[in-house]
């Protein structure tokens, strides 16, 4: 079995008894002689966690997955007459937020998990978004669209964004990535 490199360390159990941990990175085999209706289980514990990425900037990952910054959106119904009718997507709620320096430290007790039970028929959508990551943020008023695109302000080599920065911290919701359609995913760091 293959312990994936983001989990610090798995839990192996067989007919409900651990039978052994082992860390990630690895393959790992168990040799045994088993029985009819043996039932081995893999728990992958999940931290949060963040990478770095372009422009010194950060992502905030929990497992296998890259989260996004959930977005109200305003759709808007357009026609060009070569093309059709088309919804341009904007934002309806502000999205130009920093992760304060303090959430690198510690990401794990700077954020809250949120395991949603979805029963029935799952939409992958932000609405239906199985889990959520709830951390803080402060604000960059003077990162804004341009051309209808949210460039990533530059960032010093220390990593730390050295233009104007709200003093308010602001709480903010993230969501998997695939759970969006506008994203913000590469954060600049802030004070």
């Amino acid at each position: 079995m293959r312990i994936p490199a983001w989990c610090k360390e798995a839990i192996i159990t067989l007919n409900g008894n651990k039978l052994r941990t082992a860390k990630g990175g690895q393959i790992i085999k168990i040799q045994r002689k088993w029985s009819n209706h043996d039932k081995l289980t893999l728990q992958f514990p999940m931290e949060v966690n963040t990478s770095n990425w372009a422009r010194n900037s950060r992502t905030v990952e929990r497992g296998p997955l890259v989260y996004a910054l959930k977005i109200e959106e305003e759709w808007t119904k357009k026609e060009i007459k070569e093309e059709g009718t088309f919804y341009e997507i904007t934002p309806k709620s502000d999205w130009n937020y920093g992760l304060p320096k303090a959430f690198l430290n510690n990401p794990s007790q700077n954020s809250e998990v949120i395991l949603k039970d979805l029963t029935g028929n799952f939409v992958w959508n932000a609405a239906n978004s199985p889990v959520e990551i709830k951390t803080k943020a402060r604000k960059i008023p003077n990162w804004k669209l341009v051309e209808g695109v949210a460039r990533q302000p530059v960032t010093t080599r220390e990593g730390i964004y050295q233009g104007e920065v709200e003093d308010r911290i602001y709480d903010i919701t993230l969501i998997p990535y695939g759970c969006s359609r506008l994203r913000i995913v590469a954060f600049p760091v802030v004070k």
